[in-house]
């Protein structure tokens, strides 16, 4: 009882000693503990109660984990993340760069939606970067990517996004026709969001065609599709925009006025001064009242203090009119106000009204030659410049169209081709079966009778082994045991001969369990497993990973036997000359083989292929598969086997 507390004891202190020499080795973050981490630090980042920067912060530890655990699925899911985080925080040149990185993983992982996502990310970003050229480009990559898969949602609202940056630049047929393409891929009652802005796009197309009718016609329809309360006061604002050009001022304040009322315009400042200027405005081309200024100026340092750049356009716009006859002074510089920042965010309609008003206003000949020179050449360039993009946008859905065209017929060419070739090789095939079947089968019986002749070979080492060692075992080393027993009654033998006795019976006592018979069907692992963990002592710490999760029984006879006797003769090797304290052995397998990865920290060695090293490649060479070596002196002992 007492030595059995004893035994136990000695193992614990050994395992605990083990478990601290290998803590430098083995890290103590799991495979699972790095995935729970990456999701922990993701979940965080979706916390809105955060604000952008703790999120930000949260999702780049997310990618780093994922990046330096080599994960493509978990790259791709924070990085998607990351980019939009990015972009909320008007970071837009980093988001278009992670958006560039979120491509390349998707397009490596063969991911199609994530490629069509990343190409609409990146039409999104350059958008709100005011690159309206190269946004058009990637939207007409994305929607061909999601024409492809069938994504109704996905194609309607890139065309959407295609069909605005088009009316913005004055391409309202072709805009038109894209968001009238858009809605026959929005049918879904879950889509009226993206219909009710297909909608305002076609209304504002019609608005600045001056076609007010038609505008109304597709704002109201906007106004009766869209859920969202606060974009049904959006678009009620644009119909009352269109009342007031009718001329309709009564109806456009009474309008107004309601949507002044309503508490969600109170709390949206940005929307709340775009209704009291546009309120104004009505009133005074009703009116003509000189009361109104404060009205103006209240809109307009809203505008100022939320830093809204076109509803400031829009402002200084309204007072550079409104003073035209009251102060011309103030209603120039109102009108300057309105070039500076139009040109500041390249409005180039705005900017071509202001030159206007300030050709009308000036009455210094060098100015109002400097405005006529800048008007004439705006003027020039954005007709110019729009006929361009038309020119360049229709090329690029051109360009697609062609390309899916091209395709097509190219896939027709290619069945007809086929079949051709089809019809000829299957006469040549009929007359070359026989003989080709012969030779096959030939080479097949060939191969077999050479890999049953290894197997048998390899089955009579491993018969040999066994024989040999059950043969040492009952004969040779009961045989000198039996000696020592008596030797040991004799008081006058002396020490070192029992020694030598104990000696030699140690050996080959080692020698029959070096080739003692292999459990190779259910206990194979547990067999395993026990051979490398009975190297481990005191002075030498044995770890093992993912030995359990080898599918054994997958694994033939053959190579199992190769695999126990070339792991046995590695840690004998260890143990004898090494002077390791720690060895690791790592497993993993694929569809078709049994990959090891043996590391000790040993006192290394120059690589010569003689004796155990020899015989371990032999072995591992006899079943096709490979092992290599690599060592330093005083840097340890690595090998590398696949099976």
């Amino acid at each position: 009882m007492l030595l059995n507390r004893i035994f136990y004891f000695i193992l614990t202190v050994l395992f605990t000693v083990a478990c601290q020499k290998t803590s430098d080795i083995i890290p103590n973050n799991t495979e699972n503990s790095l995935i729970d981490s990456i999701n922990q630090y993701y979940d965080s980042s979706k916390r809105k109660s955060y604000s952008v920067t703790q999120r930000l912060n949260y999702i780049n530890k997310a990618f780093n984990l994922a990046n330096k655990y080599k994960n493509d699925t978990l790259l791709l899911k924070t990085i998607t993340y990351k980019t939009q985080l990015l972009s909320k925080n008007k970071e837009l040149d980093s988001a278009l760069y992670s958006t560039h990185e979120m491509l390349r993983i998707s397009e490596k992982l063969l991911d199609t939606f994530s490629i069509g996502k990343a190409y609409y990310k990146l039409g999104l970003y350059h958008n709100n970067n005011d690159s309206r050229d190269s946004s058009y480009y990637y939207y007409n990559l994305s929607e061909d990517i999601f024409s492809r898969l069938n994504d109704s949602l996905q194609v309607g609202k890139v065309l959407l996004n295609m069909a605005i940056i088009q009316s913005d630049y004055g391409d309202y047929f072709g805009s038109d026709e894209t968001a009238i393409k858009a809605l026959k891929y929005l049918k879904s009652p879950k889509d009226n969001k993206h219909v009710a802005s297909t909608y305002n796009c076609l209304a504002i197309s019609s608005k600045k065609q001056r076609d007010y009718k038609e505008a109304l016609y597709w704002y109201n329809r906007a106004l009766n599709t869209t859920d969202s309360k606060i974009n049904k006061l959006r678009y009620s604002n644009n119909i009352a925009n269109v009342y007031t050009k009718q001329n309709n001022y009564q109806r456009a304040i009474s309008s107004y006025d309601s949507i002044l009322k309503n508490s969600l315009v109170q709390m949206n400042l940005k929307t709340k001064a775009r209704v009291i200027d546009n309120l104004t405005f009505a009133r005074w081309l009703m009116t003509g009242s000189h009361n109104l200024e404060s009205s103006f100026i209240e809109a307009l340092n809203i505008r100022t203090k939320e830093n809204d750049s076109y509803g400031l356009i829009a402002s200084n716009s309204h007072l550079s009119e409104y003073f035209e006859k009251l102060d011309k002074k103030k209603s120039i510089y109102y009108a300057g106000k309105t070039y500076e920042i139009s040109t500041h965010v390249n409005s180039i309609d705005d900017r071509l009204d202001a030159l206007n008003k300030l050709l009308r206003l000036e009455t210094d000949s060098n100015k109002i030659k400097k405005y006529s020179e800048l008007y004439i050449h705006l003027n020039d360039s954005i007709n110019d410049l729009r006929e361009s993009d038309k020119n360049r946008f229709a090329k690029v859905k051109y360009d697609t169209e062609k390309n899916r065209a091209e395709n097509f017929s190219l896939k027709i060419k290619d069945a007809e081709n086929k079949i051709k070739l089809e019809k000829a090789s299957r006469q040549k095939t009929i007359y070359l079966f026989g003989g080709l079947l012969f030779i096959l089968s030939s080479i097949f019986v060939y191969f077999q009778i050479k890999t049953n002749h290894k197997k048998e070979k390899l089955q009579q080492v491993y018969n040999t082994e066994t024989r040999i060692s059950k043969k040492v075992h009952d004969e040779v080393a009961n045989d000198v045991y039996h000696v020592m027993t008596k030797l040991q009654s004799d008081s006058n033998i002396k020490e070192d001969v029992l020694d030598d006795l104990e000696h030699i019976y140690a050996k080959t006592r080692d020698i029959s369990k070096e080739n003692s018979a292999i459990d190779l069907n259910e206990n194979f692992y547990d067999s395993l497993k026990d051979l490398l963990l009975s190297y481990r002592n005191e002075d030498i710490s044995i770890v093992t990973k993912n030995l359990s999760k080898i599918n054994w029984k997958s694994v033939s006879d053959i190579k199992k036997m190769t695999i126990y006797r070339v792991l046995q003769e590695l840690m004998t090797n260890m143990k004898k000359h090494s002077k390791a304290s720690v060895a690791v052995l790592s497993f993993d397998e694929t569809k078709y083989k049994v990959i090891i990865e043996y590391i000790d920290n040993g006192i290394g060695c120059d690589i010569k292929k003689g004796g155990g090293l020899q015989n371990v490649e032999n072995r591992i060479q006899s079943v096709k598969g490979t092992i290599t070596f690599e060592s330093q002196i005083n840097k340890g002992f690595k090998a590398n086997i696949t099976v």
